[in-house]
Parts: structure tokens; sequence; C-alpha cells
């Protein structure tokens, strides 16, 4: 069986920014989760060299977690907004 959408008791206004993630119009605000700064790290190697390679693979590892953690905190503040208004 379906189950029943969550009756709006509220409507809500966003505004989305830079500085915040979210703005809504009654005054809270979501913070921006900034995984990118968290993960970032500087690597100096030849290019093309082997130790290169692994660092690009891992590199390409931390950002494809960098967009999974983006995507889950999309979804949760949305799915948090959506049922609450």
């Amino acid at each position: 069986p379906e189950q029943p959408l969550p009756t709006a008791t509220s409507a809500i206004g966003i505004d989305v920014g830079i500085a915040r993630f979210a703005t809504m119009s009654d005054g809270s605000v979501v913070a921006p989760l900034n995984s990118f700064k968290k993960h970032q790290q500087n690597r100096r190697k030849v290019k093309f060299s082997s130790n290169w390679k692994k660092a690009k693979a891992r590199v390409q590892k931390i950002h494809i977690g960098i967009a999974n953690a983006r995507k889950d905190f999309l979804h949760k503040t949305t799915t948090t907004i959506s049922k609450n208004h």
C-alpha cells in the first residue's frame, strides 16, 4: 500500500546562497557541508610518474567520497524541509 503524504502545516520560503547553504523565511539557517576543505591536501608529483598515478587514484577516491557526502547532505536536508513544511 502507498504511504500517505504528510499534511503540510506551514509554507516556507528558501533562499539558497553561497556563504550559507539555505536561509528559511522563518529565520532558520542551514550551514554548508564544506567537505572539500576537510579532505583537501596538497601533493606535488612528477606528471605521469607511477607515484603521480597512485596519487591521482587516491584523489579520485576522495572526490567520489566528497560527491557522495554532498548528495547525502542535500537529500537529508530537502527531506527534512519537505516533511516539516
